[in-house]
């Protein structure tokens, strides 16, 4: 097993039982908040992907995959191992579950029109005998990425673009002739750049996992490695595809930001740490999260990158922003942001209680709630589909959505300042 798997599996929290509601209003009038997931006697409840604006996520328990709106509250999916990725809309949710007829794993889809869809397998294996895992989705849901085995081997993985009307198609790898796995992990919203890692042979060393992008063409291009590193491999893409997040390995895990140009940034350590991996990027690269390995404390440690502050532990940011965590005993791990760059989910333990966390870090044009930067019809129509209840365009922070919020949006029409 590559080194990155062990690290991943042995930071997951261990869950913990326990009565405890959801708490923490939405963001209202700009502010932010941080609120937990409830608990119970299904495990953790795991977020683990959040759509475009922050509005709907997904993740799983003992009892398989789910989504979660602020409105609706956790939606059952049905039975399933993980849940990778969600389409902007959040009506199309993708993973990997378990084989309902053979021994092993399939990638699905599930949508509320369709439910849970198996994506099928490789034309050389109709049968499905094989393993297949879905990791990421566009922006429309028209294409999902992944990566599955028994393309040339029964052993290792070979990364995937899926849609319905090509199947899985398989992308190109550094070497046909060598052995070890490629792996697809994220794609833009437009799905020209699929991120991901691959063996074989960079800068004349052979690595089982190099960091690579696929453009439109499936040609595996190998971003920048230096000599030292054992690994790397890229977790998540913002918008456009020009910068990407993941991890390089060499004594130890360094969290990672590449440009457009493969030039890796170390985004450093936060205080006490000697280790840290990127698992998420927002759509225009200027934030990172991600989480450090276990200290002394015995938790892994969730933290934030920005341009402007550098990595800090997200704890420290969040209240440095005005929001206030004392009810965290700690946050452990960030697994995603939002593609505009407002809302962060993970895991953390509240109150002695292992669970999902969200975090709104507010707007300076809360009635923006798309987050494109200016008060259109978009936002209104989200406000009126949200009339009665609780949701993002509780502007007023009454509980629920009314003409006060109305008024307040319609106020604030046009561009944001400064956007």
């Amino acid at each position: 097993m590559s080194p990155i798997a062990v690290f991943v599996r042995s930071v997951r929290p261990a869950a913990l039982a326990c009565a405890v509601s959801a708490v923490a209003a939405p963001a209202v009038a700009g502010g932010g908040s941080i609120r937990a997931l409830p608990c119970g006697e299904t495990g953790t409840l795991s977020l683990t992907t959040v759509n475009s604006d922050g509005s709907v996520f997904a993740g799983m328990d003992w009892e398989g995959v789910f989504r979660w709106t602020d409105v609706g509250g956790i939606e059952r999916l049905g039975y399933a191992y993980e849940a990778r990725g969600i389409s902007d809309d959040g009506n199309m949710v993708v993973g990997y579950k378990q084989n309902s007829s053979q021994p092993g794993w399939q990638a699905f889809r599930w949508t509320p029109a369709g439910g849970m869809q198996n994506l099928g397998s490789w034309p050389k294996d109709p049968l499905e005998l094989h393993n297949y895992y879905a990791m990421g989705v566009t922006a429309d849901g028209t294409a999902v990425v992944g990566h599955g085995t028994g393309y040339n081997s029964i052993v290792y993985k070979r990364a995937f673009r899926w849609s319905d009307s090509t199947g899985m198609v398989a992308l190109g790898v550094l070497d046909e002739q060598a052995i070890g796995d490629s792996l697809a992990a994220a794609v833009t919203p437009d799905g020209t750049t699929i991120v991901g890692s691959c063996s074989g042979v960079v800068g004349g060393i052979w690595r089982w996992s190099n960091a690579v992008r696929w453009g439109a063409d499936g040609v595996a291009q190998p971003l920048a490695t230096e000599a030292a590193w054992i690994e790397s491999g890229v977790f998540a893409v913002g918008a456009d595809g020009r910068n990407m997040a993941g991890y390089a390995l060499d004594n130890a895990f360094h969290a990672i930001r590449w440009d457009a140009d493969g030039n890796a940034i170390d985004l450093g350590l936060i205080p006490g740490a000697s280790s840290a991996i990127a698992l998420g990027i927002s759509g225009d690269g200027s934030m990172v999260v991600g989480q450090c390995p276990p200290s002394k404390s015995g938790f892994s440690t969730a933290f934030v990158w920005t341009e402007a502050t550098g990595i800090l532990p997200l704890t420290d940011f969040l209240m440095a922003n005005g929001i206030d965590t004392s009810d965290w005993d700690h946050l452990i791990t960030a697994s995603a942001i939002s593609r505009n760059g407002r809302v962060i989910v993970g895991e953390g333990s509240y109150q002695g209680c292992t669970t999902s966390f969200i975090v709104d870090l507010g707007t300076a044009c809360p009635a923006d709630l798309d987050g494109n930067g200016a008060v259109t019809g978009f936002d209104l129509g989200l406000l009126l589909s949200q009339w009665g209840a609780p949701g993002s365009g509780d502007l007023d922070g009454s509980g629920a959505v009314g003409g006060a919020d109305l008024g307040l949006l319609l106020s604030a029409w046009g561009p944001c300042s400064g956007g």
